[in-house]
């Protein structure tokens, strides 16, 4: 029979070890630690600790995507919360801290909050008192001030008279007209609104709120921070990243309130949007209806001339985009750019949803959504959308160009032959990339262990194979202007493949302007500049200095290099080996890949990735070079300086010349 394997124990202490840490980074590293806690409590399902670190990690409040915690969140959040409600029942206050003091405080604290954030019966709200109450004997939290808020917003508006709480809680809205619900100092800030969002959706208050005569706006600065505080509640508040998880109930209770204090429902923001864009903007279907009813005017854009159906289409606005259209927004109307609101359509729901409101998939001027979409390579179920409603695919853009070609500019052949795409036929000489292709797919992954690890680098390379087909390549330096601006990687694994399976060039190979894909070796007499990419599958040999620039500049070489120096702020790749007297790698944007060794005898990392193993008899690593320190005059010739220190281009000029660098 066979032997059965032991299942590996779990080290739940070095798990905690390695969570507690995470979690005490500054801010706390959630991502990380939410698994290795998911990890120990697989293992122990009632580690105390583990539980109240994952309860405390999975809180909304400490989170940046609300409709991530919505959608795949929430339920564990909650049966957590509720299994340490269960087995710290019966916890003492007083005496040393424990884990079950700080576990139930803060569930039953969550507890409250979640009871106060919908719509409380007078017995609900009791027990919401009770847990409070005991949540403060066990442990004083900060987070209580969200639940306390909401109880004590709901005891005035379920008192013996309710329009004297209503006025109370105005008043608050008076004292404090910025209050956010998003990005907030603290539970205990007075701008805090989280707890009170179930109170300013109670009908009750919405209806007095309504029956109320508007103020007159204040003069000065009270009549503009009403003003700042009515934008806010609409949605900036959610700002920069608004989307359906940041519309937040009570949002229409808010504006309601500041209008009766006066605010002017027309404000506008530092970019000209007003209340209807952003509640569009966090998706709040509630609040466009409702400023809609109010007589707010659906023909507003703001200073790109977006209406707030173009908002509502790029924030996934999708409840609010019938709305907006039915109200009256022009569902075609064109921001500056010439653009319809499916142009912002990221999603297929939000592309559907604007052509059931009756939006035409080929309005714009000068090009048109499916140019637009061309352009992303994740938008195929986009454009799937758009010519299932009659998108052109034939259409020109005003510089002459049909969305495929757009596609293929952008490295998206999928996205080009969704649209019809095909080779061009009938052309002598075309590209053949079929070896190429047939080597990726057995090579896979393996590809690029040498220099990456992401699946999707693997379709990277294939889509830059793919977009020389459909474009119609006739020649491999086209392949290297294809490879223009993909990852340094990329262009390795294409000339690793090439360097596999393709024969060198039958004539010697020369180089006089990038870009250039050489199969084979290549030699360069002389000094050469790089503005743009150069290919090399065999070696590269530079009989003087080469100067790779960036952000332009890319040298991929499947050899080894060799070089009198090299003077580097682009993206380098070897293969092999690199030889030179002197490498100068400087710029933070680049960086400087070598598969085996670099070998000179000045290496120089002036803010520069270098990734190689530096064989050098002076090597200045990243971080520790300065060209103006005194120490370097005894490393380098007088003539490499100038009056601020060491200097870059005298330095390779002494090279160019011949002459040695060093003292």
């Amino acid at each position: 029979m066979p032997r059965t394997q032991t299942p590996k124990k779990v080290d739940v202490a070095a798990l905690m070890k390695k969570a507690d840490r995470l979690l005490d980074e500054s801010p706390p590293e959630l991502e990380e630690a939410i698994p290795l806690l998911r990890q120990v409590i697989a293992a122990e399902p009632d580690h105390l600790r583990a539980l109240h670190s994952l309860n405390w990690a999975l809180d909304p409040t400490r989170r940046g995507d609300p409709l991530r915690w919505e959608r795949e969140l929430k339920a564990e959040h909650w049966r957590i919360r509720d299994h340490l409600l269960t087995l710290t029942r019966g916890t003492k206050p007083g005496g040393k801290l424990t884990d079950a003091q700080r576990a139930r405080s803060l569930a039953l604290s969550q507890w409250a909050e979640e009871v106060v954030r919908g719509h409380p019966t007078p017995a609900q709200l009791d027990q919401v008192e009770s847990a409070l109450d005991e949540a403060h004997r066990l442990r004083e939290l900060v987070d209580h001030a969200r639940a306390r808020r909401g109880l004590e917003a709901w005891r005035l508006l379920t008192g013996e008279k309710p329009g004297k709480g209503y006025q109370e809680l105005l008043a608050r809205v008076e004292e404090s007209p910025g209050l956010r619900a998003f990005d907030v100092e603290g539970d205990d800030d007075p701008l805090n609104f989280q707890g009170l969002e179930g109170a300013f959706s109670d009908g009750g208050f919405l209806a007095w709120l309504r029956e109320r005569k508007p103020a007159a706006r204040p003069k000065g600065q009270k009549g503009k921070a009403l003003d700042e505080g009515l934008l806010l509640a609409a949605g900036l508040d959610a700002s920069p990243h608004f989307g359906p998880g940041f519309v937040s109930g009570g949002r229409v209770g808010r504006v309601l309130a500041l209008r009766a204090l006066g605010a002017n429902l027309e404000a506008r923001d530092s970019d000209k949007r007003g209340a209807l864009h952003l509640a569009a903007m966090v998706d709040d279907a509630a609040l466009v209806r409702e400023l809609l009813r109010l007589g707010l005017s659906p023909l507003v854009s703001d200073d790109t001339g977006a209406t707030p159906l173009h908002a509502a289409a790029e924030h996934d606005g999708v409840s609010c985009i019938s709305l907006l259209a039915r109200g009256g927004v022009p569902v075609d109307a064109l921001d500056s750019d010439g653009r319809s609101a499916l142009f912002n359509a990221r999603q297929p729901e939000v592309a559907r949803a604007l052509l059931d409101a009756g939006a035409n998939p080929n309005a714009g001027k000068g090009w048109t959504p499916l140019h637009q979409h061309a352009r992303f390579k994740e938008r195929g179920p986009v454009i799937e959308v758009l010519l299932q409603a009659g998108a052109d695919t034939t259409r020109k853009s005003s510089e002459g160009r049909t969305p495929a070609q757009e596609a293929l500019d952008e490295k998206n052949p999928h996205l080009a032959q969704l649209m019809g795409a095909k080779a061009p036929s009938g052309k002598g000489g075309r590209l053949d990339v079929r070896p190429l292709l047939d080597a990726l797919g057995r090579r896979g992954t393996a590809l690029l262990e040498a220099w990456y690890f992401e699946d999707e680098d693997v379709a990277s390379v294939e889509r830059v194979l793919k977009s020389l087909v459909l474009g119609g390549a006739t020649s491999w330096d086209q392949a290297a202007a294809e490879l223009r601006g993909e990852r340094p990687w990329v262009a390795m694994a294409v000339v690793d493949l090439a360097r596999a399976v393709l024969p060198p060039e039958q004539k010697v190979p020369s180089f006089s302007k990038a870009p250039r894909f050489v199969r084979g070796d290549l030699t360069i007499q002389g000094d050469v500049d790089l503005a743009g990419p150069l290919l090399v599958t065999g070696h590269l040999k530079v009989e003087g200095v080469l100067r790779n620039a960036g952000p332009e500049g890319l040298l991929v070489v499947g050899g080894s290099l060799r070089a009198t120096g090299m003077d580097t702020s682009g993206e380098v790749v070897v293969g092999e080996d690199v030889e030179a007297q002197v490498v100068w790698g400087h710029g933070n944007d680049h960086s400087l890949r070598v598969g085996r060794a670099l070998k000179a005898e000045v290496v120089i990392e002036d803010d520069h990735d270098v990734q190689a193993r530096v064989k050098a008899r002076h090597h200045f690593e990243s971080g520790g070079f300065d060209a103006s320190d005194a120490a370097l005059g005894k490393v380098f010739a007088r003539g490499a300086f100038s009056s601020d220190g060491l200097d870059r281009d005298k330095l390779f000029n002494l090279l160019r010349k011949g002459r040695s660098v060093l003292a």
